[in-house]
């Protein structure tokens, strides 16, 4: 009987507290873009990305790297793209391509937020780059909450 009781006041405390159920709408992808052809003092790009109200994004994956080098067989110089997003790192392909400190999944609740992508480079002196494109991206689930 104690037991009984006890569940029923388990399941009746849970849905006091519960604050809606998630119901899968879409899927995102936002790509952000860098091109260099001369030197640039830690280029970047932002782009700010906006989490509707009623939604939360579940970010999977995030991803950056150079898309071409000024010399493909020259492998002394090492460069990415580092991926942040409101100033916490996600992804770092200047450091051999992993994700900072097992970040992902990233849940997001409406609001704006600052994606950014830049350039970073290992055997690089005082931010001369080689001309390189470089490309983030993340990919997100958007759910709705139903309450």
């Amino acid at each position: 009987m104690k037991l009984i009781v006890s569940i029923f006041f388990l399941l009746v405390g849970c849905s006091i507290f519960a604050q809606g159920e998630l119901q899968f709408n879409q899927v995102k992808f936002i790509e952000l873009s860098l091109s260099y052809t001369t030197s640039v003092v830690h280029p970047k790009t932002f782009q700010t990305i906006t989490v509707p109200a009623g939604k939360v994004w579940k970010i999977e994956s995030a991803i950056a790297s150079n898309k071409d080098y000024v010399n493909p067989t020259d492998y002394q110089i090492f460069y990415g793209g580092i991926l942040t997003l409101n100033d916490k790192t996600i992804y770092n392909g200047a450091s051999s391509g992993f994700l900072v400190g097992n970040v992902l999944p990233i849940w997001l609740p409406a609001g704006t937020y600052t994606l950014m992508l830049s350039l970073s480079c290992n055997t690089c002196s005082s931010g001369s780059y080689p001309a390189t494109t470089v490309v983030g991206s993340i990919s997100a689930i958007e759910f709705n909450i139903v309450p």
